[in-house]
């Protein structure tokens, strides 16, 4: 066991000399009065973890081999959040290019019904021939079917 005073405890421990006086009255520290000064035991298991160097080294190593991981993690997601706010702000350019774009496609919409109602069944024969030809390449001209199909007198 070690006698020590309170500023030399605080010392031995790293702590405050106001940090010894509150353990001492919590009794997590045992103490005695001598003099107008207080003499602190502290026993072997107190003592040693505070003094032992080595140890003390081996952890903060580690501490900083883990400080040192996390630092490079951090990087790493902030160079992933910068690319995802990237793509985000180029999702909402193309999302405000949509919106302004579908007032026109609203009146597109009102219009096709009337249009195809319009068509004759003829100009549907011809608008079907259209399609299909530009489907086809160039070279397959063979293929296209009758684009008039023969009409039928009308009864």
């Amino acid at each position: 066991m070690a006698d020590l005073t309170i500023a030399e405890t605080a010392a031995v421990l790293g702590v405050s000399s106001e940090t010894v006086r509150r353990r001492i009255r919590r009794g997590a520290l045992s103490a005695r009065p001598y003099g107008r000064r207080y003499i602190v035991s502290l026993s072997a298991e107190l003592v040693h973890p505070w003094l032992d160097l080595d140890q003390t080294r081996q952890l903060l190593d580690e501490v900083r081999r883990c400080r040192d991981a996390l630092d490079t993690e951090v990087r790493e997601l902030s160079h992933e959040r910068a690319g995802v706010s990237a793509e985000f702000r180029e999702l909402c350019q193309l999302l405000d290019a949509l919106r302004e774009q579908l007032p026109a496609l609203g009146r597109v919409a009102s219009v096709v019904p009337r249009l195809v109602e319009d068509l004759r069944p003829s100009d549907l024969d011809r608008v079907r021939f259209a399609m299909d030809r530009a489907r086809r390449s160039r070279w397959q001209f063979w293929r296209l079917r009758d684009p008039y199909p023969a009409r039928q007198p009308s009864p």
